[in-house]
């Protein structure tokens, strides 16, 4: 451990927030006042052997680490012991597994991973996932470390054998820093662990008849508790000092939760990228809607989150600019002008309703998972006439994905008393304005751009005494860039669609079978 003279004095110093992502990781360099001074990014790669599988190689994941690491610290020159803790977040689910020599065991299962899809179906229709869920507060999917291990056991049982523990994206990385084998509360809930009382369900693993693989799951700690101490080798690699204090945790979304500045119970939480991740801070482990969606341990003591991910949100967008506006597209390069910024513009001079138009944003070919799980659904555009142009259609689409938001939160547990925005759809103010008129709740946008890394090391700022709490440091370091108040006489408008809009969907349960 260095000398407290090393490091950066709790009350100075520098944050390391680390975001172990799916196509991307990404290592922020932050001052205790929250400002992300250097961003340093590399491309992770996806390998699909076979169609539906989604694999990673577990060593090339830790290059890249390291590597962006070392990016941030000869970039911004300041001296190692300026550091005083580094904070890893990364995607959720997934399975890693390492062996006795704290080496990978097979390529990582992660969360994309869709082998276990027969499986998982017929657990939702046996019942096995209601019972699980009744635990865990969280629905079965293809992605999750349970049904993965499942499959394991099932087909390749020869590599759990060799497994000393089954980490998580984080826990990897956490264990190559530190060589501790844990992971924390928020990954935990995604799998084994009984939501109410904090622990691991030993039913679980009866129900899913893996029960012989539970020495394999490590202890489970809070969140601002998950801490251990960087490796000499692994400092020199990485240009920071031996001993600096690591802290692993949250999962991605709850570290983004916290990076946006959601604390207090009804805070709400969107990040709207590829998919759109609602999430609402909780004081206690509620679950409804049940059978769907996720109920995780928060960061922050005694939090908890709902969150319903849709499954696309702004690739409904993008599909509709690629196919359908070549000629805007066109006119934006002549004109020299922004290609996002133009879309809304266009979008903008159409009223609200897109005059009778509405979007179900259902694109990906897996269909919905909230706030309702249906394979089968499709996208679908209704109420077209021929005054319509392609530019109602655009609009339709921003509005479809926002009022697939206000669906979700309306399935919520409790009532949501404002929504902080993340993710590249929150740099739209066409957007955000039109999520608060939507919602019916003021909307904030945020400075910064990567707060799931800021969340991580925000997490372990609290974990060091950086700061005196999770209140503490939010105050201090999450900044609201512009604040949207809904228009009522908008949101009365898009009350009465949402109306029309959730009853269409329903009616087409049974064709979307068909």
């Amino acid at each position: 451990m260095p000398e407290p003279s090393e490091l950066g004095s709790p009350e100075r110093g520098y944050l390391i927030g680390i975001d172990v992502g799916t196509s991307f990781v990404k290592t922020v360099l932050l001052d205790l006042e929250g400002n992300e001074l250097f961003v340093a990014g590399e491309r992770n790669e996806i390998e699909s052997i076979q169609p539906g599988w989604a694999e990673q190689d577990m060593m090339l994941l830790w290059e890249i680490t390291k590597k962006t690491v070392r990016a941030v610290m000869s970039r911004s020159a300041i001296p190692p012991g300026a550091v005083i803790a580094v904070g890893i977040t990364g995607q959720g689910d997934g399975t890693w597994l390492i062996g006795q020599d704290g080496e990978p065991v097979r390529r990582a299962l992660i969360w994309l991973d869709g082998r276990t899809g027969e499986a998982v179906a017929r657990w939702h229709a046996d019942g096995t996932n209601h019972e699980v869920f009744e635990q865990t507060g969280t629905v079965l999917t293809p992605g999750h470390q349970s049904s993965q291990l499942y499959w394991l056991d099932k087909v390749e049982p020869e590599s759990l054998a060799k497994a000393k523990a089954v980490l998580h994206a984080k826990d990897w990385i956490f264990f190559k820093f530190t060589r501790q084998v844990t992971t924390d509360e928020s990954e935990a809930s995604y799998t084994f662990f009984d939501i109410r009382n904090n622990r691991y369900s030993d039913r679980i693993f009866e129900i899913l008849g893996l029960e012989r693989w539970r020495h394999l799951i490590p202890p489970a700690r809070p969140s601002c508790e998950n801490v251990g101490e960087l490796e000499g080798d692994v400092a020199r690699e990485t240009g920071l000092l031996p001993g600096t204090p690591v802290a692993a945790g949250p999962v991605d979304v709850a570290a983004t939760a916290i990076g946006a500045g959601a604390l207090y119970e009804g805070d709400g939480c969107s990040v709207i990228g590829t998919a759109g991740i609602h999430q609402i801070v909780m004081d206690e482990p509620l679950t409804e809607p049940p059978d769907v969606g996720y109920t995780l341990c928060y960061g922050p003591p005694g939090k908890w989150l709902r969150m319903l991910p849709t499954m696309t949100c702004t690739s409904n967008l993008e599909w509709f600019i690629r196919n359908f506006c070549g000629e805007d597209l066109r006119e934006a390069k002549r004109l020299g002008v922004d290609l996002w910024d133009h879309m809304e513009q266009l979008a903008e001079r159409v009223p609200v309703g897109s005059e009778g138009i509405i979007y179900h944003p259902y694109i990906d070919p897996a269909g919905e998972r909230v706030p309702f799980v249906k394979p089968s659904a499709r996208a679908q555009f209704s109420g077209l006439s021929a005054f319509h142009t392609r530019h109602h259609l655009l609009r339709a689409v921003y509005e479809g994905v926002a009022l697939s938001a206000l669906d979700c939160y309306s399935y919520m547990p409790k009532e949501i008393n404002g929504i902080r925005l993340a993710g590249g759809g929150a740099k739209s103010k066409f957007w955000a304005r039109m999520f608060a008129d939507v919602t019916g709740k003021v909307t904030r946008t945020l400075v910064g751009t990567e707060f799931g890394a800021k969340g991580a090391a925000i997490n372990a700022g609290v974990a060091v005494g950086a700061y005196r709490s999770f209140g503490d440091a939010l105050e201090r370091t999450v900044k609201v860039s512009r604040e949207y108040h809904p228009a009522p006489e908008r949101t009365e408008r898009y009350r009465r669609i949402y109306e029309v809009y959730r009853e269409m969907y329903r009616l087409m349960w049974g064709i979307w079978d068909r």
